[in-house]
């Protein structure tokens, strides 16, 4: 199990590598669904793999 801490930390190395404000945004709300998916058991509903930007 990933610790907040870890993903914390990685979300903060990648503002430092010079993301972007929006992609740091972006990734933190996609963490945030997808640990939203986990808790309500929906995980099984999301598509298998893939990007935002490969979809568009």
């Amino acid at each position: 199990m990933i610790k907040t801490a870890d993903v914390v930390q990685k979300l903060w190395n990648r503002w430092n590598d010079g993301a972007t404000y929006r992609q740091y945004v972006t990734e933190l709300i996609y963490l945030l669904f997808l640990k939203l998916a986990k808790k309500t058991g929906t995980e099984d509903q999301l598509p298998d793999g893939g990007t935002a930007e490969a979809t568009r």
